[in-house]
C-alpha cells in the first residue's frame, strides 16, 4: 500500500507526529521515522519503499533532501510564525532575558520571512541567516562574540551552542503546521497516483500492439520500451531504461536517430536488420516549443520475400578487412621513436575541439589515428561518423552533431561542402539546403596524401578550410620509415588471421630478413592483405619459406598470363641461390621486383619514387637503366637516355 513518510526531527516532533498519526482515518498512510539531515538522506537513498509517494521534512532536512534530486517529491513542514513567537516566550520564561540578548539561526528563506513578523510585533530578536549546514558553526562563534546569551535554532544550532557554552532553545514544530504539510502531501499523492494509473494504461496499449516501440529522449536514452519491442531484441526493461540506444543499433541507424534529433524531420520505412531478421524502421521527433526533445521508433518485421531472403547468414568471406579497431594496437604500441613523435601529437591534439589534417600515404593508418583521437577527446559520447569526401552529404553533417566527422581525401570536396565546413568551423552553424541556419557542434578530422597547400596556392582548394586544418597537422609516417615496427606487425597480421582461419601456422626465421628489407609500398593496407593472403592459401600445420613469401610479394604472376606481360620464372629460387639483384639505398637493399612494384603503385610517376627512396631523378634514372641492363645484357650503352617524365606525373606537378 502506498503511504506518506514523515521524518521529524527530533524527539518532540516525532511525538507529534505519533499524535497526528492516530487521529487519521486511515493511519497507515503515513509512516513516521526520527532522522535528520545526512542521516535522514542516508535512509531515503538506501531503505525507502517502493510504495513511498511523498517525503514530509522540515528545514534543513528539507531543503537537503529536495536538493539530492530524488524519485519522491518532498513536502516542507512549514515554521510558523506562531511556532516562533512561542519559542521567543519560552526563552523569556526560562531565562528571564531581555530583548537584546536573544537571536535566531535559521535558513535565508526563513529570515526573510520572519524579519516583518517580528517587527510588527517589534520584537527585537537578532537574525543570523544561513544558506546550508556549515554556516551554522561560524553564526554561533559570531553570537557569541555580540554577546548573545540565547539562540534559537533548530538540532544542528542547539548542538553548536552547547559545544560553545551558549543557552539554545529548540524551534519546534506545532500539530497545525504538520497537519498542514500532510494536507499539502495529500494533494501531491492524488496527483502521483493518477499519474502512475495513466502510465500504467499507457504501457497497457503499447503492450497490446503488435509493432515496437521505442522512446528515446534527446540525450539517446531510452524512456520506453513495449513488449513487442522487447521481443524483437530479446532484452528485458530493467535491461534498456535509462540506457544509451547506442546497444541496440548499428551505425547506420543511430546516425539516422541522431540527425532526426538534431533537424526534427521524420523518416520512413528504413530497412534494417535485429540479428537475421529484417524489419522496417519509422522515426517520428518529440517536439515542444519548436525544440526535438526526443524520438519514437515504430518497428515493423518485414514479411516480404525479399526481406526473408535477408536472413541466409553470408558466409563467403569469413576473413573481412581490417577495421580501425583491428589495428589500433598495431599502430599504437610503436616501438618507432619517429611514430612514437606522431602519436604524442595525437594524444596533444585531442583534448582540443579543433580540427585536425592527418597526412601520409594511403595506408599508413590516418583513420585509426583520428578514431583514436575521437575516442579520447570530449566528443567521445558521440557517433563517429567517416566519409569520402565526394560523397559526403548535409545528412552526415547532421548525424554528426555532438561527435566527430572524419573526411576522407578532403581534396575531393565539393566547393559547396568546402564553405559549409568552413561556417561549421568559425560560426558553429551552416545554411541549410532548406535555406533555414543550422546549429552544429562537431570535431571535423580529415586525413590526405594530397599536398592541400599546393592545390589551395592554385587555387584548386579552398584556401578558408585548408588554413582552417593547417592550425593542427599530423603527419603519419609509412611503413618504411618504420624499419622497427616491421617484423613486429608482420607477425601480429600473421597470428590474428591464423586465428581467425583456425589455423596452426608458422613462417621461416628466413622471412624476417625479407619483410625488413621490402619497402612495403602499399604500408599496413598492404601488409594486411598479404598476411590474410597467406595465411589462408598455406597449408594448417605448415611453415611459410622465404622463397614462398617472396613470391606472395610480387604480384606479377598473377597478371603473367595477360597479353603483354613479361613470363616469370615458374620455378622459386632455393634459399642457396645468390642474393637477388639490386641496389643499396641508405643502407637498405631495394630489389628491382621492388622497384618495379614502387613503379606500378606509382603508376610510372619518377619524381614520386625519387622522392619515397630519397634519392636523386639522375640516381633513379640509373637504377632503373642498370635493373633494364641486367634483364638484356646485350643492349648498346650507348643509347641510355634519361627517363621522360609521364604525361601522368607531368599533370601531377
Amino acid at each position: 500500500m502506498s503511504h506518506i513518510l514523515f521524518i521529524a526531527s527530533g524527539d518532540v516532533m516525532y511525538q507529534y507526529g505519533c499524535l497526528f498519526q492516530k487521529e487519521l482515518p486511515v493511519p497507515n498512510n503515513l509512516k513516521i521515522i526520527n532522522l535528520y539531515m545526512d542521516e535522514a538522506l542516508t535512509y531515503v537513498k538506501n531503505h525507502l519503499d517502493d510504495d513511498t509517494d511523498v517525503i514530509m521534512a522540515r528545514g534543513n532536512t528539507a531543503k537537503l533532501l529536495s536538493s539530492s534530486r530524488l524519485p519522491v517529491p518532498v513536502v516542507t513542514v512549514p515554521i510558523t510564525g506562531m511556532e516562533l513567537a512561542q519559542t521567543i516566550e519560552k526563552v523569556k520564561s526560562l531565562f528571564g532575558e531581555n530583548e537584546t540578548d536573544i537571536a535566531y539561526i535559521g535558513m535565508e528563506d526563513l529570515i526573510h520571512a520572519f524579519r516583518g513578523f517580528l517587527d510588527l510585533l517589534h520584537w527585537k530578536v537578532h537574525l543570523y541567516p544561513v544558506k546550508n549546514n556549515q554556516d551554522i558553526e561560524a553564526q554561533v562563534l559570531r553570537a557569541k562574540a555580540e554577546n548573545i546569551h540565547v539562540l534559537i535554532g533548530g538540532v544542528c544550532t542547539q548542538k553548536a551552542a552547547q559545544e560553545h557554552g551558549i543557552n539554545c532553545v529548540l524551534l519546534e514544530c506545532s500539530l497545525s503546521s504538520i497537519q498542514t504539510a500532510y494536507n499539502q502531501a495529500k494533494v501531491v499523492q492524488k496527483n502521483i497516483r493518477q499519474q502512475k494509473k495513466k502510465i500504467q494504461e499507457r504501457i497497457t496499449i503499447m503492450d497490446s500492439i503488435s509493432d515496437g516501440i521505442i522512446s528515446i529522449n534527446e540525450t539517446e536514452k531510452i524512456t520506453m520500451i513495449n513488449q513487442a519491442a522487447r521481443q524483437f531484441f530479446s532484452v528485458s526493461n530493467q535491461a534498456v531504461l535509462g540506457r544509451k540506444c547506442s546497444f541496440l543499433f548499428s551505425q547506420t541507424e543511430l546516425e539516422l536517430i541522431h540527425r532526426i534529433l538534431v533537424s526534427g524531420e521524420t523518416a520512413a520505412g528504413h530497412e534494417f536488420s535485429i540479428g537475421q531478421g529484417a524489419y522496417h524502421l519509422d522515426i517520428h521527433p518529440i517536439t515542444a516549443s519548436k525544440k526535438t526533445e526526443g524520438v519514437i521508433l515504430t518497428i515493423r518485421p518485414d514479411t516480404s520475400s525479399t526481406a526473408m531472403s535477408l536472413q541466409v547468414p553470408d558466409t563467403s568471406d569469413p576473413a573481412p578487412s581490417a577495421s580501425c579497431k583491428d589495428r589500433e594496437l598495431h599502430l599504437l604500441s610503436s616501438r618507432s621513436p619517429a611514430y612514437h613523435s606522431c602519436l604524442s601529437l595525437v594524444k596533444k591534439y585531442a583534448p582540443l575541439s579543433y580540427p585536425v589534417l592527418f597526412i601520409g600515404e594511403q595506408g599508413t593508418g590516418r583513420e585509426t589515428l583520428a578514431r583514436f583521437m575521437h575516442d579520447n577527446s570530449p566528443y567521445k559520447e558521440g557517433l563517429w561518423i567517416a566519409r569520402d569526401a565526394a560523397l559526403l552529404t548535409e545528412e552526415d553533417m547532421l548525424s554528426a552533431h555532438g561527435g566527430s566527422l572524419y573526411i576522407r581525401n578532403p581534396e575531393f570536396l565539393s566547393p559547396g561542402n568546402q564553405q559549409i565546413l568552413c561556417n561549421i568551423i568559425q560560426y558553429g552553424s551552416f545554411t541549410r539546403s532548406s535555406r533555414l541556419r543550422q546549429s552544429l557542434c562537431i570535431r571535423i578530422l580529415a586525413g590526405t596524401s594530397t599536398d592541400l597547400c599546393r592545390l589551395a596556392a592554385q587555387g584548386d582548394f579552398s584556401s578558408a578550410l585548408y588554413y582552417s586544418f593547417n592550425a593542427f597537422l599530423v603527419p603519419v609516417l609509412c611503413l618504411s620509415d618504420r624499419p622497427e615496427d616491421l617484423p613486429v606487425l608482420f607477425d601480429r597480421f600473421w597470428k590474428k588471421y591464423c586465428s581467425l582461419f583456425q589455423k596452426e601456422c608458422a613462417y621461416d626465421s628466413d622471412c624476417t630478413a625479407v619483410i625488413e628489407e621490402y619497402s612495403w609500398p602499399g604500408n599496413l593496407d598492404q601488409m594486411d592483405s598479404l598476411c590474410r593472403r597467406l595465411v589462408l592459401l598455406i597449408n594448417d600445420g605448415d611453415t611459410l619459406s622465404r622463397s614462398q613469401l617472396q613470391m606472395q610479394l610480387s604480384d606479377t604472376p598473377y597478371f603473367s598470363h595477360l597479353p603483354g606481360t613479361p613470363g616469370l620464372q615458374k620455378t622459386l629460387k632455393p634459399l642457396t641461390d645468390p642474393p637477388e639483384p639490386g641496389f643499396i639505398v641508405h643502407g637498405r637493399k631495394i630489389t628491382f621486383d621492388e622497384l618495379k612494384a614502387m613503379d606500378r603503385y606509382y603508376h610510372g610517376r619518377k619524381s614520386l619514387i625519387a622522392q619515397k627512396l630519397n634519392v636523386s631523378r639522375s640516381t633513379l634514372w640509373r637504377y632503373f637503366k642498370e635493373m633494364e641492363l641486367h634483364k638484356n645484357p646485350a643492349e648498346n650503352e650507348s643509347e641510355i637516355r634519361p627517363i621522360p617524365e609521364t604525361p601522368a606525373e607531368n599533370g601531377a606537378g
